[in-house]
Order: C-alpha cells, then sequence, then structure tokens
C-alpha cells in the first residue's frame, strides 16, 4: 500500500513508492518552519486506553517508528510562500519542445500539507516508517 502521512485518521500524504524517501525532517531544515520529531509510540497507552501517543526519541541512540511535523497555521502560510517561490513554470516554448519533466514530489507533498491544513489552528502530522 506504500507509507502515508497521516493527520488524526486522515490521509494527507502518500509517499510515491519507490521513487520519495520519507521527508518530513526537510520542512524544518529546508523550509524553516515546524517542529520536526522521530518518535516512538508508548505501547502501554496504546494497549490499555488505546490513546497513540508518542515520545520523542533521538534516532542515534533508539529506533524510532514514525516521525511527528507539526504545522501551525503561520507554517502553512509561510510554506504556501515557499512553494510559490519554489515553484517554476514552464515557457511556452518548454512546454512545447522540452520532454515532460519528473514531479518535484517534496513540493507537491507540501502543498499537501497547506490545503489539508486551511482553516485548522494546527495540525500534526505522522509518517509512519
Amino acid at each position: 500500500m506504500g507509507r502515508l502521512v497521516t493527520c488524526d485518521e486522515d490521509y494527507v500524504w502518500k509517499y510515491v513508492f519507490g521513487e520519495q524517501n520519507s521527508e518530513l525532517y526537510r520542512v524544518p531544515q529546508d523550509v524553516g518552519v515546524g517542529e520536526h520529531h522521530f518518535v516512538k509510540f508508548d505501547e502501554e497507552k496504546l494497549m490499555n486506553e488505546d490513546i497513540q501517543e508518542w515520545i520523542p526519541v533521538d534516532p542515534n541512540a533508539e529506533e524510532f517508528e514514525a516521525e511527528v511535523l507539526i504545522l501551525s497555521a503561520q507554517d502553512l502560510e509561510y510554506i504556501s510562500k515557499y512553494i510559490e517561490n519554489n515553484t517554476k513554470q514552464p515557457t511556452f516554448l518548454q512546454k512545447l519542445f522540452a520532454k515532460k519533466e519528473e514531479p518535484d514530489y517534496f513540493i507537491a507533498m507540501l502543498d499537501a500539507f497547506v490545503e489539508y491544513g486551511i482553516g485548522k489552528e494546527e495540525i500534526e502530522l505522522v509518517g509512519a516508517i
């Protein structure tokens, strides 16, 4: 089925199989917004209370089960501007004569986050590994 990025029970993004690595960490690194964590889930709460609560971990010291990216409404607004500034529109001649370019999956993923976050104060995205 492929790896998903979800928020609550909603599907927000599906990684492109074989072509896209997990990229949630790139949002704070490349765009400069958001709060990123490598996490494992609290198994006791999940088993006993059916609550999916995560615990941040150091990926160099222990295994992690997912990535979490927290974005505020302001972060999403900034990402929207980042997308505008980093999306190049081909000229008419490029459209006519150039071969089709591969899509920029990172930009497409960011766009999906912005679309999903419209009207929300904050979103907590979980990317399964």
